[in-house]
């Protein structure tokens, strides 16, 4: 199909709305493909640092307690849960 001027080209003999909605939604598609996936590849290896850094903490000896909780005194552990008796 051969267009004589930049608006019968824009027009797609009379399917311009429909062809240029499907060029837009397809961008707009693969662009949120792209973001997504780096998103989800910086949080991954965020992550991993993170876990990195727990573990070689871990084996280093026993991280200092900042007070901690005290036996009898309504605190809750790492679940949630009381530490009352």
């Amino acid at each position: 199909m051969s267009f004589d001027s930049l608006q019968e080209f824009l027009a797609m003999g009379g399917h311009g709305l429909y062809v240029w909605l499907s060029y837009g939604a397809a961008a707009i598609i693969v662009a949120y493909n792209v973001v997504s996936v780096r998103v989800a590849e910086r949080r991954f290896f965020e992550n991993a640092r993170a876990r990195e850094r727990r573990q070689t903490r871990g084996s280093d000896g026993p991280v200092a307690s900042s007070g901690g909780s005290r036996s009898g005194d309504g605190s809750r552990d790492a679940i949630g849960e009381s530490t009352r008796s």
